[in-house]
């Protein structure tokens, strides 16, 4: 059988596709094997929303030797939580000092991270962080955000440009009447809520601006993109996320990771990757495709169809990873990426070889892989 420079057969692609047009899930299929695609390994890059974002700086940071840069929308510091040396609970840290500002919580200084990432860099824990100087990073905070609040994020740009981003490759957008979302271009009434709302989705259009954040921020990062499809006309392909994550239950449980993630395809992309980047989506809190509610239900594919990633990705040879994690009883009910360290501990979590950054980061470079021509 003849294999296709998607890295399995075409028998096999109406197996593990989701017809990324009409955006059905099957969500009883078997996921298959992430494949490999020989994607450009020069243009990587990352974002996400609120505890995605806390997770694309982190990778960002983590893995500056291959990334070129971030898109951040509503997320604090790398590391936020260990910039605080007191000995209140880590979760009390994050709320208080990284999100809320609540109990006379503050956004530790600038100097403090800059000292942490000094020690993880010495140790090898992260890249040298004089790689980002040459990044382009957007950071992104709605007025109205109540949940991660715009002092929070007003550090991250402040600890991006002391890590040496130029004043020109940082976009800091802080003027948009938004609640605690992802801002959409498109008015659907059934999955949008209005610019100040803060509520499931978590996705949101503000009419007055008519704002795509999923263009500004890739056309930042990239420069100079083209304008986004119509529609997504490439395929969204169903993988096991599972053979990232040390073999066992445990393991897999602890890591809060979903057996299933998600590779966006566009056309130009299908017979050769060559030229197309891989830019890696972290969802939010409570938007995993498997995150479930009494009072919405299942979250679905909301987040991979309604925030226009794909339709920029039709147009731009870009290649969308959608890594997902479910919720955990007890250590992460909300399902989000974890920032505060739930997975380990609070002193491993921003680590290249944590859990969730190393499996990630194993899903790019899988992508990157050369493909293996060869018949059966």
């Amino acid at each position: 059988m003849e294999r296709s420079n998607l890295g399995f057969t075409r028998n096999a692609i109406s197996c593990l596709l989701l017809s990324a047009a009409i955006g059905t899930w099957q969500a009883n299929a078997s996921p298959a094997m992430l494949p490999q695609m020989g994607a450009d390994t020069q243009g990587t890059s990352v974002s996400g929303l609120s505890s995605g974002a806390f997770m694309a700086v982190q990778y960002h940071v983590a893995f500056s030797a291959e990334t070129i840069g971030a898109g951040v929308v509503a997320g604090g510091p790398w590391n936020c939580v260990n910039g605080d040396s007191s000995l209140l609970p880590t979760l009390t840290k994050a709320l208080q000092n990284c999100m809320y500002l609540s109990n006379g919580g503050k956004v530790p200084p600038t100097r403090a991270f800059l000292d942490l990432s000094k020690r993880a860099e010495k140790k090898g824990e992260i890249d040298p962080t004089s790689n980002l100087s040459k990044d382009r990073v957007y950071v992104f905070t709605g007025i109205d955000d109540k949940t991660v609040k715009p002092p929070v994020v007003v550090g991250t740009k402040e600890l991006y440009l002391a890590f040496g981003v130029d004043e020109q490759s940082m976009q800091f957008v802080q003027d948009l009447p938004a609640g605690h979302a992802f801002i959409t271009d498109l008015p659907d009434s059934e999955v949008n809520n209005q610019c100040e709302i803060t509520q499931s989705p978590y996705i949101n259009y503000c009419e007055q601006d008519d704002y795509y954040q999923a263009q500004a921020l890739l056309d930042h990062i990239y420069q100079q993109t083209n304008p986004p499809s119509e529609s997504p006309q490439g395929e969204l392909i169903a993988f096991n996320q599972f053979e990232f994550v040390k073999d066992s239950d445990l393991a897999r449980d602890k890591s809060s990771f979903s057996e299933t993630g998600y590779v966006y395809v566009p056309p130009s992309c299908q017979q050769s990757a060559e030229n197309c980047s891989i830019h890696v989506v972290f969802h939010g809190c409570k938007q995993g495709v498997e995150y479930s509610d009494t009072q919405n239900g299942t979250f679905g594919m909301k987040y991979i169809e309604h925030t226009g990633y794909r339709r920029m990705a039709d147009t731009n040879q870009l290649i969308m990873l959608y890594p997902q994690v479910k919720a955990r009883a007890g250590s992460n009910p909300n399902g989000c990426w974890d920032w505060w360290g739930y997975t380990g501990n609070h002193k491993s979590f921003y680590r290249k070889d944590a859990v969730q950054l190393q499996a990630v980061n194993q899903m790019v470079k899988r992508l990157q892989e050369s493909v293996e021509l060869a018949s059966q």
